[in-house]
């Protein structure tokens, strides 16, 4: 079962940032030159592990800046008012540097926006060996003071980013004004992978109905059986030796809803009993073994 949800969580995570440059911590712990926007997530699996401890640090050309926004949030809540796992955030290339949020990031912080000084930023993340939870991913993008040169987009906020990076489907400006007045293209890698998820789920949906369908079949069937045993023969004068019953046994019930279920070997002595002509004179004896009451 996890191997399936992880399994689900990585196509999530290929159909909706296959636009843009994507790591995860689970897999790269380390560092990264940010050239124009990079997506980092917590974890491939839908929950990151225990006793991770990771530091990542993004880097840009010179005169430029990191800017940091924290998409999604949720990690292990706080223990006794401590965190147990946690997110830093430092401006510069270690956890050396000026930690950027006030405090340990945990829980379901909406955390802000992060910018760095320099023309580094790193985060680390630290989890214990209990609880986990969904983690987090956050959108770095290289950005520019203005004015803005040519190739460059100028968000409102007033700060200039690649212009590759406009109507990409994320909000790199943090304002949302490269997203602004955009008409995507329904022909984008991002919709192509959509389709390709949608075609896996659809399969996946499809044999699903398949084995509740069996189940459904042989649940019917039992069921059709059960029903026959509750429902007393109405003519009780003579068994059929040709019956449709199975061939090894005959199910019945007298008069009084007594179930009996005799052998083959039996039936010519039960036909005599019903007939009133009992072979020997001896009465027939049914099976000490009585089926399930209703």
């Amino acid at each position: 079962m996890k191997f399936i949800l992880s399994f689900i969580a990585l196509l999530i995570n290929i159909t909706f940032v296959i636009c843009i440059k994507t790591d995860f911590l689970d897999r790269s712990c380390g560092s990264s030159d940010l050239i124009t926007a990079l997506l980092l997530d917590s974890a491939t699996n839908v929950q990151y592990d225990n006793n991770v401890n990771c530091t990542y640090t993004v880097s840009v050309s010179s005169g430029c800046f990191v800017f940091a926004q924290f998409r999604r949030f949720k990690l292990e809540y706080k223990v006794s008012g401590v965190c147990s796992d946690y997110v830093n955030v430092y401006d510069g290339s270690s956890t050396s540097g000026t930690k950027l949020n006030s405090e340990a990031l945990c829980g379901e912080t909406v955390a802000d926006n992060y910018t760095s000084t320099s023309t580094s930023m790193t985060i680390h993340f630290h989890t214990d060996s209990s609880a986990t939870n969904s983690g987090f991913d956050v959108l770095f993008t290289k950005a520019c003071s203005a004015p803005c040169g040519s190739g460059s987009f100028s968000c409102s906020s007033g700060i200039c980013i690649d212009s590759s990076l406009k109507c990409d489907y994320y909000n790199n400006c943090g304002d949302r004004s490269d997203e602004n007045a955009c008409t995507y293209n329904d022909n984008t890698n991002v919709s192509g992978d959509v389709t390709t998820l949608i075609v896996g789920l659809t399969v996946g949906l499809g044999c699903v109905f398949i084995i509740a369908g069996v189940v459904a079949f042989f649940l019917y069937r039992h069921y059709k059986w059960r029903k026959f045993l509750r429902t007393p023969i109405a003519e009780m004068t003579q068994f059929r030796k040709k019956a449709t019953y199975p061939i090894t046994h005959l199910y019945y019930r007298d008069g009084t809803n007594r179930c009996y279920y005799q052998s083959v070997a039996s039936i010519e002595e039960t036909n005599a009993v019903l007939s009133n002509e009992p072979k020997s004179g001896k009465e027939p004896t049914p099976m000490k073994d009585k089926l399930e009451k209703e």
